[in-house]
């Protein structure tokens, strides 16, 4: 048997350890990043900016829009490349108009400098150089079935 219960203890302990450390190796739990991911940093930086887009988007096509609210934690990020064809870095967020959550949207935002090549087995993190994610325009902009967006 053992003959002192540190064993006992580095079993309990090591899988814990083995969690939280590439979460101190990348520095997240320093910087009290674990609430938000990359995606959602970056929506965050730039919510006036992308609420303004958003709402000029929606009144070119004819829509009432007072206010847009960006739904939190919706933020989801990914490459769009098929395999053989190169592809740019896209996130899609949730959000609605006007204080209402029956007028949903699912926007999309394109970065054109975040690209990768055809062929890339492994994906590369855009968020290291800061000069791809500076760029963005907002793509395809899916709104609800409701009926209350044809009213104001």
């Amino acid at each position: 048997m053992l003959k002192s219960n540190k064993w006992l203890y580095i079993a309990i302990l090591s899988p814990f350890l083995l969690v939280s450390l590439p979460f101190f190796i990348n520095g997240n739990l320093s910087k009290g990043n674990l609430l938000y991911s990359n995606n959602s940093k970056l929506i965050l930086d730039h919510e006036d900016s992308i609420k303004s887009e958003i709402m000029t988007h929606l009144k070119d096509d004819g829509k009432y829009v007072k206010s847009v609210t960006i739904l939190p934690n919706t933020a989801r990020g990914g490459y769009d490349d098929s395999g053989d064809m190169g592809g740019h870095y896209h996130i899609y967020f949730s959000a609605y108009v006007n204080d209402n959550p029956k007028q949903s949207l699912n926007v999309e935002l394109y970065f054109p400098d975040a690209s990768i090549h055809a062929f890339t087995v492994v994906h590369p993190n855009p968020f290291k150089d800061k000069k791809k994610m500076k760029r963005w325009f907002i793509g395809d902009i899916k709104i609800s079935d409701d009926p209350s967006w044809d009213g104001k």
